[in-house]
């Protein structure tokens, strides 16, 4: 379930999805894990870049038939960025801060069908080759997978009692030294330095 951009309640009823029950880096790659759902037999790993035509296929293990089918898939997790179509957009969306937004799919002899990911599989975010590559959940439980500059995400927001903003939360860039920059929407900026403290 998920509102539209018109804020109406949006349903979406599955049967025998594809799921993507766990998944793990291993190396430089990428392991899913799940089930094949709907997807029938003979299936196939399809990876599409969002507002781009880079698109990655890659073959998918199976074990047992049907429904009930389990997979195993390996993404290089190179292929995310080494793409020239990607690499053009990435450096246009790098300038508006953004990043390099995949989907997953199944696709079968009963057509295609996206990945799912499962509820009890957590959300994730490490570093690779000086980038960051974040597992996520859509609003619709899709899987999908961020491939992005490094930023800070800001857990908590505290003001004490001497008027001093503290804000907290997880950065996986290289150790060094950060500043966090505070920019006023009518010009000016102000900044403090970032303290990591790598065992948070």
């Amino acid at each position: 379930a998920g509102l539209t951009q018109t804020g109406e309640l949006e349903l979406r009823v599955h049967r025998n999805q594809s799921l993507v029950r766990s998944y793990r880096a291993e190396s430089d790659e990428l392991l899913l894990e799940g089930d094949v759902g709907s997807a029938g037999d003979r299936v196939k790993l399809n990876v599409h870049a969002r507002e781009s035509s880079a698109a990655l296929q890659y073959a998918v293990s199976v074990e047992g038939s049907g429904d009930r089918s389990a997979f195993e898939a390996r993404i290089p997790l190179g292929d995310l960025v080494a793409e020239p179509d990607v690499a053009h957009r990435a450096a246009r969306a790098e300038e508006r801060g953004e990043g390099i937004t995949w989907d997953f799919s199944l696709v079968g002899e009963r057509g295609r069908r996206r990945l799912t990911l499962a509820e009890a599989a957590p959300e994730s975010t490490w570093a690779l080759d000086r980038r960051e590559v974040s597992v996520r959940r859509t609003r619709f439980g899709n899987l999908t997978v961020v491939e992005r500059s490094f930023r800070p995400v800001v857990r908590s927001v505290e003001w004490s009692a001497a008027g001093h903003l503290t804000l907290s939360g997880s950065f996986h860039a290289p150790g060094g030294d950060y500043e966090l920059v505070l920019r006023e929407r009518r010009g000016g900026s102000h900044a403090v330095p970032l303290r990591c403290d790598a065992e948070a």
